[in-house]
């Protein structure tokens, strides 16, 4: 028994040890660090999001998925002109454009992904099976690599000459907003859990965004212009990102070019004071530290 509890004791401190690691991780663009974007996946569907109210006693967020491959090839035969499932790709794109505009902005040096393409790591090395059976759309040109692989993560930094890796598993969804009883818009929620790793393959930071898009479209029984619907995601985006951007870097011309390009992009009110989005809601720092 004591012994169990000795166990315990030591995985709940190694555990907070690792949090609090995560939560502290910052970067000074004055000493010019060097990212490396790994890997980017996103799920290929676009489901509703579950609102809290219609919950089921069992449910479980971790364990909701992007749907069985199955289900998910259903979809694309019946549905392959679903401008949503068409979509898909572009929303998972998104996600390293934003993040390399951002990082432009704050002046962080980052190594491009033609470079990265041309490294023998990266031509060798395939997407790992676990990758596969997630059935999650990986990023044009990026491979959905796992963030736990140190062998892989040393090498890519060795190859790239990167200090800091990054992965970002995106997630995607519709919610519904009801104005009014009568009234019924509909909304994008982006989530980007995103790793970091320095390049040894430690984890330094990982952390969960979760935002909404700057505006909504009008949806009547849950009917909406499905096209309208994509042209949303994109703020949402923006949001998570900028808010990553915002928490690493401590530079203050970093922080100031972080700001003009939010405000320049329309994320913030008339002042566009603070780099915290309204909409942004980062779930939390309690991240899954491995």
């Amino acid at each position: 028994m004591k012994k169990n509890s000795a166990s315990l004791f030591l995985a709940a401190f190694a555990t907070l040890f690792m949090l609090s690691a995560c939560q502290t991780f910052k970067v000074n663009v004055s000493e010019e660090p060097v990212f490396v974007i790994a890997s980017v996946h996103a799920n290929p569907n676009l489901p509703w999001k579950i609102a809290t109210s219609d919950l089921r006693s069992d449910y479980n967020e971790d364990t909701v998925g992007n749907g069985s491959l199955i289900n998910n090839q259903i979809n694309k035969i019946f549905n392959k002109d679903d401008p949503e499932l068409l979509g898909a790709q572009n929303r998972c794109d998104y996600i390293p454009e934003a993040l390399e505009r951002y990082f432009k902005q704050a002046g962080v040096k980052y190594v491009e992904h033609s470079v990265f393409m041309e490294t023998e790591i990266f031509k060798n090395t395939e997407t790992s099976f676990i990758g596969k059976m997630e059935n999650e759309l990986p990023a044009t040109d990026y491979k959905n690599w796992p963030h736990g692989d140190k062998k892989l993560a040393k090498a890519i930094a060795e190859q790239t000459g990167a200090d800091y890796l990054i992965y970002i598993d995106g997630y995607f969804q519709k919610e519904k907003v009801r104005n009014s009883a009568l009234d019924l818009s509909a909304q994008a929620d982006a989530t980007l859990q995103i790793t970091v790793l320095d390049k040894t393959g430690k984890m330094v930071m990982t952390k969960r965004y979760n935002c909404d898009s700057s505006s909504t479209i009008k949806a009547k029984r849950s009917k909406y212009d499905h096209n309208d619907m994509n042209d949303l995601f994109p703020s949402a985006i923006d949001h998570c990102i900028s808010s990553f951007v915002s928490d690493i870097v401590v530079n203050d011309i970093g922080q100031e070019m972080i700001d003009s390009a939010a405000k320049d992009m329309e994320l913030y009110g008339e002042e566009g004071t603070t780099i915290t989005l309204p909409s942004a809601k980062p779930e939390s720092d309690n991240t899954e530290a491995e």
